[in-house]
């Protein structure tokens, strides 16, 4: 997928998840920004990991755009709005933080 079409989509999910009354603002992230998150979808709780592409602020929310890579319940390839406090960035040698 060509990132202008992964901007798109991301920009449209936004659109559709966040309030009307403020413009989300779309800042990408480095490339290859891995991170291990955790988010509820429907009724379960779960954990994958993705690339992190996009940060999404909205007032006073702030949410990544996460490509699923690894999941026992997600897609690998869709696109999650994961609230940033729900992410952790990994790095090759290790967790970096919270």
């Amino acid at each position: 997928m060509q990132p202008t079409a992964i901007a798109e989509l991301v920009a449209d999910t936004a659109r559709a998840v966040l309030p009307q009354t403020v413009a989300p603002a779309l800042l990408p992230l480095p490339p290859h920004t891995l991170v291990e998150a955790e988010v509820w979808s429907e009724e379960r709780h779960v954990r994958f990991t993705g690339e992190a592409l996009y940060a999404i602020h909205c007032g006073e929310r702030a949410e990544w755009a996460v490509v699923v890579v690894d999941s026992s319940t997600l897609e690998p390839g869709t696109v999650q709005l994961v609230d940033l406090g729900d992410i952790r960035v990994t790095t090759p040698a290790g967790r970096r933080g919270a």
